[in-house]
């Protein structure tokens, strides 16, 4: 970490924030050095001390000394805006902003396999669409559910894929399709008023 960001880490903590960050211990730069590493290790000792504490006070503010966010915002008691929840993979990254009222996400498989997993979102009565920025299509979620005021989607990514998952309307209040138990191949998507379409991806031909 630079010497000038840790500084200013050290005044947000000051000021009162909330930090989570594991403990630096030299500059990315070759700027000042090897002073500017002696800057960020001694500067890191007056914070973290010797790391054995997970929760660090200084001055208003609290350091969490591991870096582990999730751990964090349990502690908290926050929960997180958006997190994968089956199965759960490291492979998957989710960035969240807001809009005005509309909630976007950039959900992406960061793996070279493809990945289907369910992702839930801190987000309730909001109808889900997936956005994909490469092609333009944009499509409301054929698959979704709210499940302890949470919207969860079930999301399919091939590798290194990404999309958009935008809540800006209204859901409709009206039954959807909340999860499908099948042999056998099928595409799913949706039509334009959100109703899912489920089509076979296997030849069907001679099925009575």
């Amino acid at each position: 970490m630079l010497p000038e960001v840790l500084a200013q880490v050290k005044r947000l903590l000051d000021a009162g924030a909330t930090v989570v960050c594991s403990k630096p211990n030299q500059s990315p730069s070759l700027a000042n050095y090897p002073k500017c590493d002696e800057e960020v290790r001694s500067l890191a000792n007056q914070l973290w001390g010797e790391g054995k504490e997970s929760v660090q006070p200084v001055g208003n503010g609290k350091l969490f000394t591991h870096g582990d966010v999730a751990a964090a915002l349990t502690e908290l008691g926050i929960a997180p805006i958006a997190k994968v929840v089956t199965p759960k993979s490291g492979d998957i990254r989710i960035a969240a902003r807001q809009d005005g009222d509309t909630k976007l996400f950039f959900v992406a498989n960061v793996s070279q396999k493809p990945a289907k997993f369910a992702a839930s979102f801190r987000v309730n009565g909001m109808q889900p669409e997936l956005w994909d920025a490469e092609t333009g299509v944009m499509q409301f979620a054929p698959l979704w559910r709210e499940k302890d005021g949470r919207t969860e989607v079930d999301l399919s990514l091939g590798a290194a894929k990404s999309v958009f998952v935008v809540f800006r309307n209204p859901a409709a209040s009206v039954d959807r399709l909340a999860s499908i138990d099948a042999d056998g191949g099928y595409k799913l998507s949706s039509d334009e008023k959100g109703r899912p379409v489920i089509a076979a991806s296997t030849n069907l031909s001679g099925a009575a």
